[in-house]
């Protein structure tokens, strides 16, 4: 590291910093920042923070072009691009940058010489000033993404709302390596970090409005109450849980567009598309209405009511044999009621058609071995017993068989 970093150092840090600004002066073209000085296992690193227009125009990436081979994977500094990423990146940022907003820290690398002014002290940690002579770029090992985002945002935006964000900072940390194999190992430690599951990025993460409609019906509907699983992504068969997080999410795509099918990205964007936000007036009004029809529904129907009464604890051990039981109990039996939901929710606008046809939806047997299950959504095994078909036809068949005995049937389903 000393080979790159040539360490200048003096009695305190007023003195240190006096120097740096001197060389920057004198240099006319240096940028200056304040450092720290840290060690990780044998090597010194530096963090600090760069504003937003010094990302976009003074850091270098090298991707690997998608469908390349070995060697040259090994011999660019990145990853392939992914626009898709980083347009994403770059939509949220635009969303958000004048309200709040949060970007990760980045991980660079230094292969040219620089001074840093430091004071003469033998703290492990310590703090310093880093002079960047005019022409030099660091290189991104960890961040490429983000800065292909804020380069697209700036390309968009005016010059008044640029101005807003260019000089907003961004945390970074930088290693100084030669060895372009280190490089990569470097990029792959940072990728050791968990990436957080999604079942708590959908409890977490209010600012898309998919999202938000998860954290409020989990909020605002009885039935949900310490009855939903946030951490995990598979529902054991002797959980007390009733639901997964990515369940209730489902069926949110069913209520909203009447398919459990299309994707999570989909159901992002298309949910962008409707409310913008879950701040605006239509999100809030309509939020209400899901949340009264899963309330309705679980007031009016009895094993729902049921489950709904179960405090957490030796009440709700009842829910494993409920669940094999009932075919409501399950992400598809409720997806199938959720898809009727989004009929009525369309049909008016007082929920009127809601009142009515939940107490239809009441007499119906949604124990798994009712007749009106079988041969769609229930298939009958010869070695396991019943098993429940989730493909979209087979809930799209049961739907129909539910719309018939309801009184609800579409006119395109008279003939099927």
């Amino acid at each position: 590291m000393s080979e790159i970093i040539n360490y200048k150092k003096f009695d305190n840090l007023e003195i240190a910093q006096g120097h740096a600004l001197k060389e920057v002066g004198d240099s006319g073209g240096s940028h200056l920042f304040p450092v720290t000085i840290f060690k990780q296992g044998e090597r010194d690193l530096l963090t600090t923070v760069f504003p937003v227009y010094y990302i976009v125009t003074d850091l270098k990436s090298k991707p690997t072009l998608k469908g390349s081979g070995v060697y040259d994977a090994r011999s660019n500094m990145n990853r392939p691009l992914d626009l898709k990423h980083a347009n994403s990146t770059k939509d949220y940022l635009k969303r958000n940058f004048k309200a709040k907003y949060i970007l990760p820290s980045m991980t660079l690398n230094i292969q040219e010489p620089i001074n840093i002014y430091t004071a003469d002290y033998k703290s492990s940690i310590r703090s310093g000033f880093m002079v960047i002579p005019y022409g030099i770029k660091l290189s991104i090992t960890d961040g490429q993404h983000r800065k292909k985002a804020l380069e697209d945002l700036c390309k968009e935006l005016t010059q008044e709302d640029f101005d807003l964000i260019k000089n907003d900072g961004i945390s970074v940390m930088i290693t100084v390596e030669n060895d372009i194999n280190q490089i990569h190992q470097d990029f792959a430690d940072c990728s050791k970090t968990k990436e957080l599951p999604k079942s708590l990025v959908a409890v977490y993460d209010k600012r898309n409005p998919a999202n938000g409609i998860v954290i409020d019906l989990l909020d605002n509907c009885s039935l949900f109450k310490d009855k939903v699983d946030a951490s995990s992504s598979t529902l054991s068969k002797k959980s007390t849980k009733l639901f997964l997080v990515s369940q209730v999410r489902s069926a949110i795509k069913e209520l909203l567009f009447a398919s459990s099918a299309i994707a999570d990205a989909d159901l992002e964007s298309r949910t962008i598309d409707i409310y913008e936000s879950s701040d605006s007036d239509k999100y809030k009004r309509d939020v209400q209405r899901y949340i009264y029809f899963i309330n309705k529904m679980t007031e009016r129907i009895p094993i729902l009511k049921t489950v709904s009464e179960m405090k957490d604890g030796i009440h709700t051990t009842r829910i494993p044999d409920l669940r094999s039981e009932y075919l409501l109990l399950n992400s598809a039996g409720f997806n199938i009621i959720c898809r009727i939901g989004h009929d009525l929710i369309l049909a008016d606008s007082d929920n009127s058609a809601i009142d009515f046809y939940v107490d239809e939806l009441a007499k119906i047997d949604w124990r798994k071995t009712a007749e009106i299950w079988q041969g769609n959504i229930v298939q009958h095994a010869a070695t396991t017993g019943l098993k429940i078909a989730t493909s979209n036809s087979t809930i799209k068949l049961a739907t129909i068989a539910v719309r018939k005995k309801i009184g609800l049937l579409k006119e395109e389903e008279i003939m099927e």
